[in-house]
């Protein structure tokens, strides 16, 4: 029994680890991309990669200051129709080709892998929150940024990373999960702490 417990106990403690280590190389890339922005003079983003088996986030600068997010990819409406969402997907194409990676701050792509999964992403300029394709937070040369939500998950709790758009405050909340919760079940929980946080005054 006390073999069950330890092997138990350390999972959890091993997620955690893990855990932590994921939202700190996040917070860490929205730091650097606010430094990066200053340092070009051009929009930069920390981009998302939800879709496959091992997820995926860097830091991206943009072709010039004067860059403007495509409206299709603001205030984006929880039940799109199919031209909307067509037109969505093609901006998202669109804007990828203009951004590239900043090779500076690692060789490669961050990776999330099992146990962690980023369950989704929002922010108040979309009012949105997002769990698969490409999403991205932007940050612009004055410094000022999206306000973003980013939930992460184990199997034993939610993260969730917050950054408003005017402070370099950056917070880190952690909700434990009822055992053995669906991915569904995640995803429900996590938009409700979005809509929470989004609506906050």
């Amino acid at each position: 029994m006390a073999l069950v417990l330890t092997v138990v106990v350390g999972d959890g403690f091993s997620s955690r680890s893990k855990l932590e280590e994921i939202t700190s190389l996040i917070e860490r890339s929205l730091r650097q991309s606010v430094d990066e922005a200053a340092l070009r003079n051009v929009i930069t983003r920390v981009n998302f990669k939800l879709d496959n088996e091992v997820q995926e986030f860097a830091v991206e600068y943009g072709p010039d200051a004067d860059f403007v997010i495509p409206t299709a990819l603001v205030k984006i409406d929880t039940v799109e129709s199919l031209s909307e969402q067509e037109a969505r997907l093609k901006a998202v194409k669109d804007v990828d080709k203009g951004f590239t990676r900043v090779k500076e701050l690692a060789d490669a792509p961050f990776k999330v892998e099992d146990p962690i999964r980023i369950i989704g992403i929002g922010t108040k300029v979309t009012g949105t929150f997002l769990a698969e394709g490409n999403v991205s937070i932007y940050i612009y040369p004055t410094g000022e940024r999206d306000a973003a939500f980013i939930a992460l998950a184990t199997e034993q709790e939610i993260a969730t990373l917050t950054s408003e758009a005017f402070t370099d405050q950056i917070d880190i909340t952690y909700h434990k999960l009822e055992d053995d919760q669906s991915f569904a079940q995640k995803l429900e929980k996590a938009n409700d702490l979005f809509k929470a946080w989004r609506d906050e005054r």
